[in-house]
């Protein structure tokens, strides 16, 4: 099977995190790590609820002046999530029509570069603020949540001929393409640094970011079923690939990604070997979405795959 491959080079790029996005860090957090480092060995079940707190909730939205005006340009909705009001964009009027999916402490509007491009080329362009998220209500979230979310807009609003899922947002677009009836499903999916399971993240988070043991990890685990009624497991993507192989898949993940690294995309690509594989270098995890090779390569692929259905 000859797979299309695709290598972007963007030199020496600024790949730290963007001053509109909240901080990872702060010296609350960093106090409050040091003390569930040492509570974890008396009450390991309480510190992954506490992990558990924070980590189903993101930080305040901060938005850049270009941010809001593009913001501004949409036509703006309003739908409701668990009680909830979720702000929905649309720009422009086409029969191509792509919905975009944001990843966590993240927003449509970090999309801004791409949704421009996207209105230029002629493409109608969607998306949503998820719970907790942008402009959005709420103060907690999690993946299940942002796969309701899209499954619902795609149900509601017909099929995309396009989805672009970036980090938590790509895995959650997966899921809920497979569990979307087949005339709802996107002909294209767009992967962009991406988690392919859960656990891998969720490790991290407990392991790597908070500095606690396996024992956390697991209850940690345990916390997506007692709060959703899912395994942790479910929400594996390489568990779909009986309906995400049928789709035109394009990964794509960068070389100097710190968040998730470039061994998880090429897990991907392992589990889809039919899927387009796009390996960008020197973007990191924030500038893969807004570079505009990446970009442009989206935009043609959508463009050619519209040709080919007409």
């Amino acid at each position: 099977m000859r797979v299309e491959q695709t290598i972007i080079d963007a030199g020496k790029q600024d790949m730290s995190r963007p001053k509109e996005r909240p901080p990872k860090n702060t010296w609350k957090t960093k106090m409050t790590k040091s003390f569930l480092q040492v509570y974890q060995y008396a009450a390991p079940k309480r510190v992954a609820e506490i992990i558990w707190g924070h980590f189903t909730r993101p930080i305040e939205a901060r938005f850049t002046p270009h941010q809001r005006h593009i913001m501004d340009e949409a036509e703006q909705s309003k739908i409701t999530y668990k009680g909830f009001q979720l702000v929905a964009y649309k720009w422009g009027e086409s029969p191509k029509k792509i919905l975009l999916s944001h990843g966590w402490n993240s927003k449509i509007a970090d999309f801004r570069r791409m949704i421009k491009h996207f209105l230029e080329a002629g493409f109608e362009v969607h998306g949503v603020d998820m719970k907790a998220h942008g402009r959005s209500e709420g103060v907690r979230s999690a993946l299940p949540e942002f796969r309701d979310v899209l499954k619902n807009y795609i149900l509601d609003k017909g099929k995309f001929d396009a989805l672009v899922g970036y980090s938590l947002g790509g895995i959650a677009g997966g899921i809920a393409i497979d569990e979307l009836p087949v005339a709802y499903r996107p002909d294209q999916f767009f992967l962009i640094a991406a988690p392919p399971y859960t656990r891998y993240f969720f490790e991290y988070v407990v392991k790597n970011d908070a500095g606690c043991n396996h024992e956390v990890y697991e209850h940690l685990a345990d916390m997506v079923e007692s709060h959703y009624n899912e395994s942790i497991d479910y929400f594996d993507l390489r568990l779909k690939q009986e309906t995400l192989s049928n789709l035109e898949m394009h990964l794509i993940y960068d070389e100097q990604d710190r968040t998730v690294p470039f061994s998880k995309g090429k897990e991907m690509k392992e589990n889809f070997p039919g899927a387009h594989w796009v390996h960008t270098k020197g973007l990191g995890h924030y500038k893969v979405i807004a570079y505009h090779e990446v970009i442009e390569y989206i935009a043609q692929k959508i463009e050619a795959r519209s040709k080919v259905k007409v």
